[in-house]
């Protein structure tokens, strides 16, 4: 499924991974994962947290932010916190 086609949660989603990472929104889905992005490091990680508790209007604890390591489970993450996708 093309980001296009995506819910406006999943857009704003993809958006904050494109921009902070430097990728092209059309480049980011469920599959972009640390290991395909150079940026996406452990400083990047914080940044993204940031980033999205802001976005989505969450707080995410510690046990959570293992999951952090593609779009798919940070998607998996938000909505076990209610946001829709």
């Amino acid at each position: 499924m093309s980001a296009r086609s995506e819910t406006g949660n999943a857009q704003k989603l993809y958006a904050i991974v494109a921009s902070l990472f430097g990728l092209r929104i059309e480049d980011v889905n469920d599959g972009t994962s640390q290991d395909a992005v150079e940026q996406w490091d452990s400083m990047g990680t914080v940044t993204l947290i940031s980033e999205l508790e802001a976005a989505f209007d969450v707080e995410f604890d510690l046990m959570e932010l293992g999951a952090f390591r593609s779009v798919g489970e940070i998607r998996s993450v938000l909505s076990s916190r209610g946001v829709s996708f």
